[in-house]
């Protein structure tokens, strides 16, 4: 048996060594959390679609943000209360997670998981092109999509709800803001007042200021209406916060301020305020200028350059329209140039541009021109999609011949065994 120790100090760490497991990560400086921000050295995703360009290294798909801003180690818990309070509540199970229906068989962290499915997995609903807006098309409603549309909007109210029990501010920012893209998605300019409603909470939470917990609980319910200014409790401090930045990287709230002013500006323009929407998208730009030129950060920014061109043209001004289309397809252009890392992308990157000048010069009454424009369009997306499948196919033949070597490996092995 060892010595007891005598000293409140000696009493102290040894209660500590007692709860904090020897396999605990150490909480790093908040400077330190610098997400997916710095390129990794080898490529941690399979495919070469991730090398950054003109540099150095390899994009992570936006695992390292996620990661932050799902909290996912609880650092902000560690910092804030100490790795012995933070592993002695994980033992005696008191840290915030939702304890009763499906999701109470599940740990915090396992919550969390669940959690980020719904807010960036990949929806029947959801692509790429969505971040892009465009008015629908009268009579077009498919009765199977809009039913899926509004049990996604469910889903994603859902999460709201455990992102509160969770007690995860940017989580809650995130979950409004797939709120109000499923609410334009299934409504459009009907839904664009209720979307803004919901995205101008996402960024108080996002903001240097102040929250109210209860204007966000309001979201969670099926028809939600503006609280009166004189019922406002802010009293939750918000991501940029003073405050907030004792506790984490102020990535986490520029990451949330990039999605949340994006479909700001989608719900902006579905109003028909044209120049409103453009001021939203514009924000982005200080936000990703000393961010990596990879596949994922290039793509934000061509559906920036497509949505401000599309803002133009709404207005009637092709000229400026096409300057953003250049800025889009230059853009891509870049990378199919670079032969190297995300050239496919790269290539899809200026046929979206294209498709986007086609459908404006279309809009401004130049049809021939548009009609000549969009057959090279369809001509080069035809060809991008028999490279991808070759692609997927080879992928995939490589993956079955793994499965095979490693099933003879370890056969091997108990054949060597017996």
């Amino acid at each position: 048996m060892g010595k007891k120790p005598k000293s409140a100090a000696g009493k102290n760490k040894a209660l500590a060594r007692k709860f904090v497991p020897e396999f605990a990560k150490a909480v790093p400086k908040v400077e330190e959390q610098v997400g997916s921000f710095v390129p990794k050295e080898d490529p941690g995703l399979p495919g070469d679609n991730y090398k950054v360009l003109d540099g150095e290294g390899y994009d992570d798909g936006g695992v390292a943000d996620l990661t932050l801003m799902l909290d996912l180690d609880d650092m902000v818990w560690r910092r804030k209360r100490g790795d012995k309070a933070y592993y002695e509540a994980i033992r005696n199970d008191l840290l915030p997670r939702q304890t009763v229906g499906s999701m109470a068989k599940y740990s915090r962290r396992d919550q969390k998981v669940q959690l980020a499915q719904v807010l960036f997995g990949d929806d029947p609903d959801s692509s790429h092109t969505e971040e892009i807006y465009s008015p629908p098309l009268k009579g077009d409603e498919d009765p199977a999509v809009i039913k899926q549309i509004t049990k996604n909007l469910a889903t994603a109210k859902e999460a709201l709800k455990l992102s509160i029990i969770l007690e995860e501010p940017a989580c809650m920012a995130m979950s409004l803001v797939e709120i109000a893209k499923r609410i334009l998605t299934l409504k459009d300019k009907e839904g664009a007042d209720d979307a803004i409603r919901c995205l101008e909470k996402a960024i108080e939470i996002s903001s240097d200021g102040f929250w109210d917990l209860d204007e966000i609980k309001d979201e969670t319910i099926p028809n939600p209406t503006a609280r009166p200014k004189d019922q406002k409790n802010a009293t939750k401090p918000g991501l940029a916060n003073p405050a907030s930045l004792k506790l984490m990287p102020i990535r986490v709230s520029h990451l949330c301020l990039r999605s949340t002013w994006l479909n700001m500006g989608n719900a902006w323009a579905a109003k028909g305020d044209e120049a409103k929407s453009r001021e939203y998208y514009e924000k982005i730009f200080p936000l990703l200028s000393e961010e990596p030129r990879c596949q994922r950060i290039d793509g934000e920014r061509h559906a920036l350059f497509i949505n401000i061109g599309n803002t133009y043209v709404r207005n009637g001004d092709f000229t400026l329209a096409d300057e953003q289309y250049k800025l889009a397809e230059k853009l891509g252009q870049e990378h199919v140039d670079a032969k190297v890392g995300s050239e496919d992308d790269g290539m899809a990157m200026v046929i979206g541009a294209w498709r986007a000048r086609s459908k404006a010069l279309m809009k401004v009454g130049r049809e021939d021109e548009a009609k000549t424009l969009m057959r090279e369009v369809i001509q080069s997306q035809i060809k991008l999609n028999a490279i991808n499948e070759e692609k997927k196919a080879k992928a995939e033949a490589a993956a079955i011949e793994a499965q095979k070597k490693q099933a003879l490996a370890v056969e091997a092995e108990k054949k060597a065994e017996a």
